[in-house]
């Protein structure tokens, strides 16, 4: 059983216009030999695209959270990078989800958090390891940026 998309789902994927008569319709062996397999159809239309394949890790993700209090013109992109680079390898994703100005905060002042989640390729990470780096960070951000670690 071959199955077939509408002429509307075909032409939202490709510029082409093909004609078929519902969004799916069966059709047997004894359909009309001028259609082609939507298969086929679909292999054109991906193989323009590129994909990147990442192999799936068996071990277990280690999540700290950071909220670090910072002055007002410190671009928090530049935290963001300095995060990153001091997290290296083990730092697997860093996600900010939170800016903050308000009645909490003293003027002049904004506050930014993140997630950090930290994961070995090779192994569980230990909460030490993780702790050592995450501490790493902290001391790095405090020097570099005079931030304060909120929540402390």
């Amino acid at each position: 059983m071959n199955w077939r998309f509408s002429s509307a789902i075909r032409e939202s994927l490709s510029p082409k216009s093909r004609k078929t008569s519902s969004v799916f319709s069966s059709n047997s062996a004894s359909s009309s030999s001028n259609q082609s397999p939507d298969l086929d159809f679909l292999f054109e239309v991906t193989a323009e695209k590129s994909y990147n394949y990442h192999k799936l890790v068996k071990y277990p993700v280690l999540s700290r959270d950071l909220a670090v209090l910072l002055e007002e013109e410190i671009a928090v992109g530049d935290i963001y990078q300095s995060i990153k680079d001091i997290g290296g390898a083990m730092l697997k994703n860093l996600e900010l989800f939170d800016i903050y100005q308000g009645d909490q905060i003293k003027d002049g002042y904004k506050s930014a958090a993140f997630e950090l989640k930290f994961q070995a390729a090779d192994r569980t990470l230990t909460d030490q390891e993780v702790n050592e780096r995450f501490n790493q960070i902290v001391k790095h951000l405090k020097k570099e940026y005079s931030a304060e670690i909120r929540g402390n």
